[in-house]
């Protein structure tokens, strides 16, 4: 409940008690409407995505990275574990 409130732009300072994360039912009993209902069900998820930023795509990229288990995956693909430290070699050069 409280992420639907959060998808139609309320503040978690709106819906919550307060200095907490915790849903207030009675305040946010009095926004949950048939309006809210009819926008839920109307809603579409298809349309154009936003463009992330490359500064973006790189530091997820970067990240994504630390999270894999190198030795996993020289077993897999040594080539591809050979560019993913290439580009970990890459990354501490250009931000270093």
């Amino acid at each position: 409940m409280q992420n639907i409130f959060y998808f139609f732009g309320f503040e978690n300072t709106e819906i919550n008690e307060i200095n907490t994360n915790k849903l207030d039912w009675s305040v946010a009993k009095q926004y949950w409407n048939a309006s809210i209902l009819n926008i839920l069900i109307e809603y579409v998820p298809f349309g154009p995505k936003e463009k992330i930023p490359s500064y973006k795509m790189l530091h997820k990229f970067l990240a994504y990275l630390e999270t894999i288990n190198k030795e996993a995956l020289k077993k897999y693909n040594f080539i591809l574990a050979r560019i993913a430290d290439f580009i970990q070699l890459s990354k501490f050069l250009i931000f270093n």
